[in-house]
């Protein structure tokens, strides 16, 4: 492939540590393993979701609030918290890759189950959607209605979503270089590895690439791994 990984680039967090490489939970985290070799070519998150249950670090929290924040809690507080995160997803997308010659040219979130003030993985993908990068808007849908991840036990999640998902875009639209998967938090992965999955059966040689607001897990590792 053309494209270089952000270790092979050299990125550096605020710390002065390669990509990857550093063990502050507010720094960017791969969301890489043998694993998910078979689903994305390269995943990474924004910052860790929480330190403890209790302790949530800035991007957790903000991400909480947007996400379930309804009292004492401003609309027009909601969007400039959502900005900020927006903004911080696209630094660290130039952070990690030659912003000139990105390897992916559309993106695409998750579908939405329940009404939200604002959908966090669909703002970001409108924010990022323009000159290079397209956002193809509603192309993921479900074979079977799973509603809410939430209501399904974390150990049966995968086996329910990957096979699950389907991809649907026009023809104009389809990717020439790569698709970027966008969502909010990273948890089990299995809604990113249903999405994944139903992209590569549509365009098996078009890579996959990841990134979320935050994660949640162990350090350096996914959780679900």
């Amino acid at each position: 492939m053309a494209y270089k990984f952000a270790a092979e680039r050299k990125s550096r967090c605020k710390c002065d540590l390669f990509a990857g490489t550093c063990a502050d939970i507010n720094c960017p985290q791969r969301l890489s393993n043998r694993e998910t070799e078979n689903y994305w070519a390269e995943g990474w998150a924004l910052s860790k979701y929480s330190a403890l249950s209790y302790e949530r670090t800035k991007i957790g929290s903000i991400i909480h609030n947007i996400k379930y924040q309804l009292n004492n809690y401003s609309e027009p507080q909601r969007k400039s918290d959502a900005d900020y995160i927006k903004n911080e997803i696209i630094r660290m997308i130039k952070w990690l890759y030659n912003e000139k010659d990105l390897p992916f040219d559309v993106c695409v979130s998750p579908m939405s189950h329940n009404a939200k003030p604002i959908d966090l993985a669909e703002y970001i993908c409108t924010g990022i959607s323009g000159g290079s990068v397209r956002y193809l808007r509603n192309t993921i849908s479900e074979k079977l209605p799973l509603g809410s991840m939430k209501n399904i036990p974390k150990p049966d999640r995968c086996s329910k979503t990957i096979g699950n998902y389907i991809f649907s875009c026009r023809e104009e639209d389809r990717p020439k270089k790569g698709v970027l998967i966008i969502d909010d938090v990273f948890d089990t992965g299995c809604t990113i590895k249903g999405i994944s999955k139903a992209i590569s059966d549509k365009f098996s040689d078009v890579p996959i690439f990841v990134i979320t607001a935050a994660y949640i897990g162990q350090m350096g590792r996914i959780s679900a791994v």
